[in-house]
This record gives structure tokens, C-alpha cells and sequence, in this order.
């Protein structure tokens, strides 16, 4: 669970597997968070196992409003709570 959350409707583990089915299911949008991100498919699955990786992919996620949109729909969840995790995951990977 996100701690400082105040939802806490969902945990890290299935914000990253919402975020990367909804990068995957456009392949525009892929490409561009692999150029953005010097990812590859061969290496995404290792990246997600590292620390950082969730408020990473979060942090890339809140700079398209659409993004956030098409996610929170996915989740079913209100798009401020994605905003929430995301800067909840950034703390986090302060400490």
C-alpha cells in the first residue's frame, strides 16, 4: 500500500500493471515512453523490479492529461487519485 495515500484504493503493484497495459495497448504511446525513458523491451521487465520504477513511471504518466484520464478510467478510480499516487511514490523514493 502507498503510505500517505489518502485513497489507498490501490497498491504500487497494481498502478505499474494498469500504467504499462495502457502503454502497451498503443504503440505510439510505447515507443515514446521507451525513447523517453531509454528503455527497451528487453529491459522493461528488469526496470520494473528496481526501485523507483513505479513513482518513474507515474511521474512520466501525469505529464499527459489523457494519460491520467485513460488510466484513472482504467482503474476506476477519480484521475486526482492517480495525482496522489504518483506524488505519494515520489516521497516515498525520497527516503
Amino acid at each position: 500500500m502507498i503510505r500517505g495515500w489518502r485513497a489507498r484504493r490501490l497498491d504500487t503493484e497494481s498502478l505499474v500493471a494498469g500504467a504499462l497495459g495502457l502503454l502497451a495497448e498503443d504503440d505510439e504511446r510505447l515507443e515514446r515512453f521507451f525513447a523517453l525513458t531509454g528503455l527497451t523491451p528487453q529491459t522493461l521487465r528488469q526496470a520494473t523490479t528496481g526501485p523507483g520504477f513505479a513513482s518513474a513511471l507515474l511521474d512520466y504518466i501525469v505529464t499527459e492529461d489523457d494519460l491520467v484520464l485513460a488510466l484513472a478510467a482504467r482503474l476506476k478510480v477519480a484521475p486526482q487519485e492517480i495525482a496522489a499516487a504518483q506524488s505519494a511514490l515520489a516521497h516515498r523514493s525520497e527516503d
